[in-house]
């Protein structure tokens, strides 16, 4: 194309509306300027210089990414390593949430006796949010995680005693060999959870969902289990000794070789459970739902477990040394 067609042509404002017409004479000013410079040189080698500056820095930001990952990293550690000491800290849950979504290594974080619990734009509470954390052997002792989210997190030998985890989401958690002494876990939901070994001595699961969870060797001494959802969870081997486990759902439950020693199991759910080798001693059996006398003769033991008068009946008369006390090995 030649430049005598490329130059602006002059408008036709026989077409148009009169006010219309400034703006049409504008323009068609404004097109013989960049007309005029785009025939220098100099206009030429500035677009050219632009698209290399942009170009440049484009390339410099994407080499610099894995620096600025760094950088922002080593101060959200600062953060939480400034706050080690203090029950609550400004933005100590903002700068975790951030390592743990950034993919760090979490394991063997010490933030005993914390509040850590975050707010929203909004400025409404909620619990931290840290899934799939690599938080093994951390030390949450004492601390408040009111409706944290632990889904499918990796807590093996974390310490959370006394831990206010009302419900949590542990949701597929391990907490295989943990310590929950007397944590607080109402409504915690822990359907899948490893808790093989763990210590929940004392604990309060008061309504916690613990369905098909692992609690293979736990020790839940004296824990407060009312109305928990324990269906189909594996306590085999669990210690149960004086457990609170009013109007529990153990539904399907393995409790082969449980100490259940002194358990109290009013109105407790024991349908399909597995009693096989179960230590019954002592253990409070009245109003038990859904129990039968097979389920009850695969015990090692029942002395003195209180069982309600016609189940008493029907085990003595099917399994009667049950009733007896059993030396130990």
């Amino acid at each position: 194309m030649s430049d005598t067609e490329k130059r602006p042509v002059k408008p036709d404002l026989k077409r148009s509306s009169n006010y219309l017409a400034p703006f049409i004479w504008l323009e068609w000013i404004m097109e013989w300027i960049v007309y005029g410079f785009s025939k220098l040189a100099i206009f030429k080698i500035l677009v050219v210089a632009t698209i290399l500056t942009i170009l440049v820095a484009l390339i410099l930001y994407v080499l610099e990414v894995p620096e600025r990952k760094r950088q922002a990293e080593l101060n959200a550690w600062q953060i939480v390593n400034s706050a080690m000491e203090q029950k609550a800290a400004s933005g100590r849950v903002e700068a975790l949430e951030y390592l743990n979504n950034a993919g760090a290594d979490l394991n063997f974080l010490s933030v005993s006796n914390a509040y850590l619990i975050g707010t929203t734009k909004k400025g409404v509470s909620k619990g931290i949010n840290l899934p799939n954390a690599k938080l093994r052997e951390a030390n949450f002792a004492k601390s408040t995680l009111t409706d944290a989210n632990f889904r499918n997190a990796n807590l093996v030998g974390a310490h959370l005693e006394g831990a206010h985890l009302e419900g949590a989401n542990l949701l597929g958690a391990n907490l295989e060999g943990a310590n929950l002494e007397g944590a607080y876990l109402r409504e915690a939901y822990l359907r899948g959870a490893n808790l093989k070994g763990a210590n929940l001595e004392g604990a309060y699961l008061r309504e916690a969902y613990l369905r098909e969870a692992n609690l293979e060797g736990a020790n839940l001494e004296g824990a407060y289990l009312v109305r928990a959802n324990l269906w189909g969870a594996n306590l085999v081997g669990a210690h149960l000794e004086g457990a609170n486990l009013v109007r529990a759902n153990l539904v399907g439950a393995n409790l082969v070789r449980a100490n259940l020693e002194g358990a109290y199991l009013r109105g407790a759910y024991l349908w399909e459970a597995n009693l096989r080798e179960a230590n019954l001693e002592g253990a409070y059996l009245r109003k038990v739902e859904n129990i039968t006398s097979d389920q009850l003769c695969n015990a090692e033991t029942l002395h003195v477990a209180q069982l309600g008068s016609e189940l008493r009946e029907i085990v003595k008369e099917e399994c009667p040394e049950l009733l007896l006390f059993v030396k130990p090995n």
